[in-house]
């Protein structure tokens, strides 16, 4: 049987432009599947950086407003009036000297606390400038036993049965005599007000429920018109949070969703809310005992980030597909001309 050559030689083009073809496809398939996955890997670590970043920037906040609380403290017990009317133990004098300033520094920096206590063995507070009704209870807080037993400053974040400070504690000296001590502290929600206008993060503080008074904390809740989220987590309660967290992520009011508060930052999956992205972890929280207490939870709009990967991603998906094609056009031109 006789068989056309020129038919045969269409044949055999026709075989290896097929195969170029296959092999052009296979390679484009390669070629945005391992994009798919370098995409899914970018985001998952541009999740996690967001949280190591957002960690990093409370603890920049915090060391901040610590050592404010130390060069305020150094420059109170500077002045010679207040010292004098601490040691007459005077307190009307005291408190028409501190009040003043208590309100200025309030109003500018924050501190939401001033106390002078007594010193050992009575360890009571003598005057609170902020609450001046308030006196004669005994100290307990591990901040000023802290102070007490090194007679140097003591401070760092402390947890009441209520709620959270950070307090920083100092021996109070005149003439190189011990008269006392003197205390300032801020209220944690302070930190986190400067952390959110500094992040735009949407934040939630989880507490070891063990730690806290459930009347006492009940209580405050009731006069501050909160939610009762008590029983809302097994083990933790959401201390503190930002108005629309649990609106955009309802996980949070799930019994079990804290689990295991890890060790280090933690990205978890992102969850999308219309036509927004958001990234969402969580850092431990420590105490002044180095004790991890519970955790800050982190929610953070993801759609900037997630818009510069995708316009990265179409661009490498152009250029992918210009260089198969033309790949594939030079692979079937030479064929062709080694042919002829």
């Amino acid at each position: 049987m006789h068989t056309d050559p020129a038919k045969l030689k269409r044949g055999r083009i026709s075989r290896a432009i097929i195969a170029i073809l296959m092999l052009a496809v296979f390679n484009l398939v390669g070629f945005i599947f391992f994009f798919i996955m370098s995409h899914n890997n970018h985001l998952e670590l541009l999740t996690q950086q967001v949280i190591v970043d957002s960690e990093h920037s409370f603890n920049t906040i915090e060391s901040d407003k610590l050592r404010y609380l130390n060069t305020t403290l150094a420059l109170l017990m500077a002045n010679r009036a207040i010292a004098n009317a601490f040691k007459e133990r005077d307190r009307e004098a005291l408190l028409a000297l501190c009040l003043p300033l208590f309100n200025h520094i309030k109003r500018n920096n924050g501190i939401t606390h001033w106390y002078f206590h007594e010193a050992e063995p009575d360890k009571r507070c003598f005057l609170r400038i902020h609450k001046p009704d308030l006196y004669g209870d005994r100290i307990t807080r591990i901040t000023f036993d802290r102070a007490i037993e090194t007679k140097q400053l003591a401070s760092g974040k402390e947890l009441g049965k209520t709620a959270l400070a950070i307090r920083a504690v100092h021996p109070f000296y005149l003439d190189e005599a011990l008269i006392g001590y003197i205390e300032l502290g801020v209220d944690i929600d302070y930190l986190f007000r400067n952390f959110v206008a500094t992040t735009g993060n949407h934040y939630g503080l989880f507490v070891e429920k063990s730690l806290l008074d459930r009347f006492k904390w009940d209580s405050v809740r009731s006069v501050k018109r909160l939610r009762d989220s008590w029983d809302d987590h097994n083990r933790y309660l959401l201390l503190y949070q930002t108005p629309l967290l649990d609106r955009i992520d309802p996980d949070l009011k799930k019994g079990n969703f804290i689990g295991a508060i890890p060790d280090q930052a933690k990205a978890f999956n992102r969850i999308v809310r219309g036509r927004n992205a958001y990234s969402r972890g969580m850092f431990p929280f420590y105490d002044v005992l180095g004790r991890k207490i519970g955790a800050v939870y982190i929610l953070r709009n993801f759609n900037q980030h997630v818009s510069l990967v995708r316009s990265k991603s179409m661009f490498f998906i152009v250029m992918t597909f210009l260089f198969v094609g033309i790949v594939t056009f030079l692979m079937v031109f030479l064929h062709k001309r080694g042919e002829r």
